[in-house]
């Protein structure tokens, strides 16, 4: 199993469903998740045994746990929505 996942809220899926497939990849004890919500112009970053936090507009998201590392940038496109 992975210990990091990046999930890409696509059109099609609504959040409940994104947000169902970051528990059941928690469930199999992955660390960390990035759930990229491109209609909102946000990251939502999950961490084993936290609550979610949310990310938006000209924000950073990092992880510099071993495992983990990443990072990723949060900028909304000037005029125009993400999707």
């Amino acid at each position: 199993m992975p210990a990091f996942v990046i999930e890409l809220q696509s059109p099609p899926n609504n959040l409940n469903e994104a947000r169902c497939k970051m528990r059941l990849w928690f469930s199999n004890r992955v660390e960390l998740g990035w759930l990229i919500l491109p209609g909102e112009n946000a990251v939502r970053v999950y961490r084993q045994g936290r609550d979610p936090e949310q990310h938006q507009q000209e924000s950073r998201v990092e992880s510099r746990e071993s495992r983990t590392r990443g990072r990723l940038r949060v900028r909304a496109r000037r005029g125009a929505n993400l999707l």
